[in-house]
């Protein structure tokens, strides 16, 4: 943090000199930016030399220290003031205080006392920036995070039949507002790139120019849907949306030479309403195009909305992750690419991963499903990612419903996860360390991660390792089986081959 700055105001040269040297100006981190021997000359140069700190005599010609403290204060609110007098009255105190003063020194001052007062305000001001600056970094991540915030409620719209006022809320805050009673036509054009079921930055690329078409339209929204299609509601009186959504798509085609798939809908509508006209858009676009696109199984998924899906949903909700963890077997053939019959999408895994977050209330976990989807090399690994969200977001429902049992089951888990090169954790070290019977903890572990102890060790192993095959490509086998508890090199890879069907060497040259 800079220096704070300082300015002295007494009509007496020496006054001022003598301050000046009992300053201990290195040790406080101060800066003397001005000497005044009047107010008004300092009043003058106030906003110039924006000090944060005054020291002043109560007494000087034109104007007294007190009436300049008043008129500092009116100009820099947050100014620091300290008065010097010689005058031990009570009515010159209170009027001191009253002008915002922050300090009241009796002359001759002395060096100690001087330099406490200063400390002590210098402590202040910097703590009081602080703050500010904590403040202004808080507003402005919340201001650069407001678009994500819109495109997941908005998200909510897209795939549920009806929202609830907490959703409602948080659309107005975040610049999304409707008509009551659906009073008000709605337009929502649907576009889907080709390109981008195989190139995520490409859908980016077109996502950001989109949202850059349309930045200065506070009643247009440009935000990507759980499969990767890119999405613009218009609300309101918009009598140039049709036509500049055809410009948009003309342009983007000219630029990046990709194939766009699009489809529209529009009408009078509600929030209540964006799922139908979203709906009807794509049914718009299937139609223009011969059908649904069979480029990403993750389109299947749609059969499932009123259905099976609502039940994964349900169990995840419900806490249920045994039942979670079963329902979701019927979706693995969905995240299956286009014409194979065993290879998982990457992106199709994390189009329904994304779903799930944002049906079940739990966007906050989407940035570590990328972040774990990049770990995998292997198809098997995509699957395995898939049944790990869901038991996590199965669990953390069933942590809030059993808080006291939840609370301890996380804490555990997290320690397991801190301690995994530690050949001495086991039931009965964790049965102790928590003060629960060990048939209780078998239950438990069960109950909240669907897994036996054994199972959730290996699994949390094993996310473990492919976490360190993907951050460290050097670390050595046997350091991360030392990281992960598994010290002899020969079992590590008979363990990792039967998590993954592939030797650690061959797993490493691999690429999804």
């Amino acid at each position: 943090m800079d220096r704070l700055r300082v300015i002295l105001l007494d009509d007496e040269v020496l006054i001022r000199k003598l301050v000046r040297m009992k300053l201990n100006t290195e040790a406080l981190d101060l800066e003397i930016v001005g000497e005044f021997s009047s107010a008004g000359m300092a009043v003058e140069k106030l906003e110039e030399l924006k000090p944060d700190i005054i020291i002043s005599d109560i007494c000087m010609p034109g104007v007294d220290g007190i009436s300049f403290s008043e008129q500092c204060t009116r100009i820099l609110p947050d100014i620091k003031i300290i008065i010097l007098t010689g005058y031990n009255d009570f009515e010159y105190a209170r009027r001191s205080l009253k002008a915002g003063v922050n300090d009241y020194l009796m002359k001759p001052v002395q060096t100690e006392e001087l330099n406490a007062s200063v400390e002590r305000l210098a402590n202040q001001i910097r703590e009081e920036k602080q703050k500010k600056e904590a403040h202004r970094k808080m507003v402005e991540e919340r201001q650069s995070n407001i678009p994500l915030l819109r495109n997941t409620y908005i998200s909510r719209l897209l795939l549920s039949d009806g929202i609830n006022e907490e959703v409602r809320q948080k659309l107005v805050e975040y610049g999304v507002r409707f008509a009551k009673e659906g009073e008000e036509e709605v337009k929502l054009g649907v576009v889907t790139v080709q390109e981008s079921l195989s190139d995520h930055e490409c859908l980016m690329h077109i996502y950001e120019e989109s949202r850059q078409f349309f930045k200065d339209e506070q009643e247009i929204h440009v935000v990507v849907d759980p499969w990767g299609r890119i999405i613009f509601l218009g609300i309101g009186e918009n009598e140039s949306f049709w036509e500049c959504f055809d410009l948009l798509l003309q342009l983007l085609r000219e630029k990046y030479q990709y194939h766009f798939r699009y489809g529209t809908s529009a009408g009078m509508a509600d929030a209540d309403g964006i799922r139908a006209l979203y709906v009807s858009a794509l049914e718009d676009m299937y139609q223009r195009y011969g059908g649904k696109q069979a480029a990403c199984g993750a389109e299947n998924l749609e059969v499932h909305e009123n259905g099976e899906f609502q039940k994964l949903v349900e169990y995840i909700n419900g806490g249920n992750t045994e039942e979670a963890l079963s329902a979701l077997a019927c979706f693995l053939d969905c995240v299956k690419d286009a014409g194979t019959e065993a290879v998982y999408s990457r992106q199709g895994a994390e189009q329904l991963l994304k779903r799930i977050c944002i049906r079940t209330g739990q966007t906050e976990e989407l940035a570590h499903v990328e972040e774990v989807l990049t770990w995998c090399r292997c198809s098997t690994d995509v699957a395995r990612c898939l049944e790990r969200t869901t038991a996590v977001l199965a669990m953390e429902k069933a942590v809030q419903a059993e808080q006291q049992k939840g609370r301890t089951m996380k804490e555990l888990i997290d320690f397991l996860q801190e301690n995994l090169g530690s050949p001495d954790i086991n039931m009965n070290y964790l049965a102790s360390r928590y003060a629960i019977s060990g048939s209780l903890l078998s239950r438990m572990f069960k109950r909240f991660t669907g897994k036996s102890y054994s199972e959730l060790l290996s699994e949390l192993r094993f996310w473990k390792m492919l976490e360190l095959l993907a951050t460290d490509a050097e670390m050595l086998d046997r350091d991360i089986g030392n990281r992960i508890g598994i010290n002899d090199p020969h079992y590590l890879s008979i363990w990792f081959r039967k998590m993954t069907g592939y030797s650690v060497t061959e797993y490493r040259k691999m690429c999804l």
